[in-house]
């Protein structure tokens, strides 16, 4: 592509300047693409109006991504506006590992192929780090099928060349002039684009690739949190020793994510032997809570349980806000083997074939005025 086609072409170019949502209870399917003899790791996910093709950086892996909730939680905002095609470069994650250095050419064979394989004609094109080269060269080799080209956190190589002299000390005026006058340039200094400010990253994506700027979103969302943690677990570790402790909190570990999981939660933050989840309703948090309870007890461990439901920020991928800490109160107020629940969680699940038992009014440390709690007696069979 000649420099005055790649002026007239339509492409954003996002940087650093100093470079929530819905949850997945389930990730997308992980599919393959055959790109000659190499397979492809791809995933398609959200339902958006436009389709986009996320060429990544260095290195990823479509499984692990899903275990780093910053990472989810901008992927998610993501898909809020745009079917989503993502996939493992050849030689990482989890596509195959031929052996060499794979060439340019084949480089944009395997996106191509992605694209084939999920349907796809033309694509709005997404490159960040090593991937953003890559988006260029795709954009001018195959300017057919993409769209438009947004970079990120990214330049044209990352050697100097002769025709290349940008990072040299004199270059960086000139350089400084071109950010100023055609990038969009972001606050912070994080370099992938799930970190920092993400939303803002996602905002300035969706109104290139829609032609909408988003409406501002509200910075909290109504999140129901679970508090868990063990009873007793000091004087047990004690007596157990550190070997068996260690590996006895690693299965009741697995347990909670898998109970958490499987009822459309994510663990945001543990703590020792306790932890906080996120749900966006009460019902699946209460069922976890349970399932979890029930599998403690066969490694002969009680865990107590705390719920309330209110506004909570997300911060550097940790929740925020009075309604984590009035969760955990109610916690600390549970015995072993109770689940314990603030009054707005009694109310809200009215209908949902749950019983509880009234705990009375009490003093949560911290928090103003009484709060009455309830436990739960009977849960329903759909969990």
């Amino acid at each position: 592509m000649s420099p005055d086609e790649w002026s007239a072409a339509a492409h954003l170019v996002v940087t650093d300047s100093a470079a929530s949502y819905a949850v997945w209870s389930v990730p997308p399917q992980i599919r393959y693409a055959r790109s000659g003899s190499v397979n492809i790791a791809y995933q398609i996910a959200g339902a958006g109006t436009v389709d986009l093709l996320m060429i990544p950086g260095w290195v990823t892996h479509l499984a692990l991504d899903w275990h780093e909730p910053r990472w989810v939680g901008w992927f998610e905002r993501m898909t809020a506006f745009a079917r989503i095609i993502r996939f493992d470069k050849r030689g990482t994650g989890m596509s195959d590992r031929p052996l060499g250095i794979p060439t340019a050419d084949e480089r944009m064979a395997d996106a191509l192929a992605v694209m084939d394989a999920a349907g796809v004609a033309r694509a709005h094109v997404l490159g960040w780090s090593e991937g953003g080269p890559l988006g260029v060269m795709v954009a001018a080799t195959y300017p057919e099928r993409v769209q438009s080209l947004t970079l990120y956190g990214t330049q044209a190589r990352f050697t100097r060349g002769d025709d290349y002299p940008f990072g040299e000390e004199e270059s960086e005026d000139y350089f400084g002039e071109l950010e100023r006058d055609c990038f969009i340039q972001l606050p912070g200094s994080a370099h992938a684009p799930w970190l920092g400010d993400a939303e803002r990253f996602c905002t300035e994506v969706e109104h290139f690739v829609t032609g909408v700027r988003p409406v501002e979103r509200e910075p909290g969302a109504v999140r129901t949190i679970l508090h868990c943690d063990i009873v007793g677990s000091t004087a047990l570790a004690v007596s157990l020793g550190d070997e068996r402790w260690s590996e006895l909190l690693a299965d009741y570990d697995t347990s909670a994510d898998l109970a958490v999981g499987a009822h459309g939660g994510r663990v945001v933050d543990r703590t020792g032997d306790g932890f906080m989840a996120a749900f966006e309703g009460p019902v699946g948090a209460i069922r976890a809570a349970r399932r979890l309870q029930q599998e403690a007890q066969e490694l002969d461990l009680q865990v107590r349980a705390g719920l309330h439901i209110g506004e909570v920020r997300e911060e550097g991928g940790l929740l925020r806000g009075i309604a984590v800490h009035v969760a955990a109160r109610v916690m600390s107020e549970a015995q072993g083997g109770e689940i314990l629940v603030s009054e707005t969680v009694r109310d809200v699940v009215a209908g949902a074939n749950l019983s509880f038992s009234d705990r009375g009014a009490r003093e949560l440390k911290g928090i103003e005025g009484q709060r009455r709690l309830f436990a739960v007696t009977v849960e329903s069979d759909g969990r």
